[in-house]
């Protein structure tokens, strides 16, 4: 993992802005093409190691944290904290998502947490922000 990244930098440190802006999007593919590899064969501990470095890379994609919080809560280790953390809920706030968010994947999060925590005030106030983009 650490040779990785070391080789990503490395490689793109020598590139013109323009250059490394296209390797960027092309490793955030290739990233997103495992982690759904990964999530297929139900390697949800993989898929949220790739998915905290496609993070790393643009931290405001918001299906990549939303993907995030479900690994989290399927992996055990999601705690309240981690909404705001990731900054999922000023990026669901701002109507600049709107058009972003995949919404078979917000659903299916609003219902992981639903059945997760139903009485939890914390999640009871984000499955509100996600009705706007849910209908």
């Amino acid at each position: 993992e650490e040779e990785a990244q070391a080789t990503w930098l490395l490689s793109m440190a020598d590139g013109e802005p323009e250059q490394v802006e296209l390797w960027l999007l092309e490793l955030i593919q290739i990233l997103q093409t495992e982690a759904q590899r990964r999530e297929e064969l139900l390697d949800f501990q993989t898929a949220w190691i790739i998915r905290q470095h496609i993070k790393e890379i643009t931290p405001t994609d918001i299906n990549n944290l939303l993907h995030i919080i479900l690994h989290s809560i399927k992996l055990d280790t999601f705690a309240n904290e981690h909404l705001s953390q990731l900054g999922i809920i000023k990026l669901l706030q701002s109507k600049n998502s709107l058009s972003l968010v995949d919404t078979k994947l917000l659903l299916q999060l609003k219902q992981s947490l639903s059945s997760s925590r139903p009485n939890d005030p914390v999640i009871i106030e984000f499955i509100k922000d996600c009705q706007h983009y849910l209908g």
